[in-house]
């Protein structure tokens, strides 16, 4: 048996083969010519240098000013104003309904801790409010 080489990568293979069993290509097949060179473009003239540029110094970074939590004094408002209401309630409750022995003296308890509460959340609101920074 005759050995035929590979006219596209040189491997060598038995005589019968159609196509080349390491790339594919055709054992008839003339081997590829190299492509003809295409002719060298004109070099433009190059322009005049430029001045050369300072690096530009990076922005030093923007740090956002932290924004002062807010919660724990609003959940403070909201429970003594709730508190003071209730106490109110509460006093003016046994004053009227239940006819306490002591109900007036209960009621003035009940009615200033409520108002008490009531207001220094207000005020603690107003405080937080109109606070300068």
């Amino acid at each position: 048996m005759a050995n035929n080489v590979c006219p596209h990568c040189g491997s060598v293979e038995q005589d019968g083969y159609v196509f080349c069993s390491r790339c594919g290509g055709r054992m008839t097949d003339p081997a590829p010519q190299a492509a003809p060179q295409a002719a060298p473009q004109p070099v433009a003239p190059q322009a005049a240098p430029q001045q050369p540029v300072a690096p530009q110094q990076p922005a030093a970074p923007y740090y956002y000013p932290m924004v002062p939590r807010m919660a724990p004094l609003l959940l403070a408002i909201v429970i003594l104003c709730f508190a003071g209401a209730g106490l109110c309630f509460l006093g003016t409750f046994l004053y009227l309904v239940l006819d306490y022995s002591d109900a007036l003296s209960a009621w003035f308890v009940c009615a200033g801790l409520g108002l008490t509460s009531f207001l220094t959340g207000i005020t603690l609101h107003l405080l937080n409010k109109f606070k300068k920074n």
